[in-house]
């Protein structure tokens, strides 16, 4: 999922060239889903109407809004097994609530080395 629409195109013309299978979305990523509406407008789309299944490697690459990613994730995180979870943030005050999804599912959380926990 990309929001960028130059981004998007650069991603489909590698996975032409490289014949990757994979399924490239142009939107937003969040805590809710919207229809299109203006030809220009990007949608926002959540996690949990994207996948249905176990995942491996749940990699998050924001500049804030990462816990509303996975809140929009939340019932993947419910009906399935997620290994592991990645998040990065140019906003590092984001990072905390992010923390506190994943404490709250039984996730190690660690920071720099540096394991968290809730008291």
């Amino acid at each position: 999922v990309e929001p960028v629409a130059q981004v998007v195109d650069r991603f489909r013309r590698s996975i032409v060239a490289n014949g990757f299978d994979i399924d490239l979305r142009h939107a937003w990523l969040g805590d809710k889903s919207t229809a299109t509406g203006a030809e220009n407008e990007v949608p926002w789309v959540r996690m949990d109407d994207l996948l249905d299944e176990d995942i491996d490697i749940f990699k998050i690459h924001t500049n804030g809004g990462e816990r509303q990613i996975l809140d929009g994730a939340a019932g993947l995180f419910a009906r399935h097994k997620v290994r592991v979870v990645i998040v990065h943030s140019a906003e590092q005050h984001q990072l905390w609530n992010s923390a506190v999804f994943l404490l709250d599912r039984g996730y190690t959380v660690r920071v720099n080395g540096r394991s968290l926990t809730l008291r």
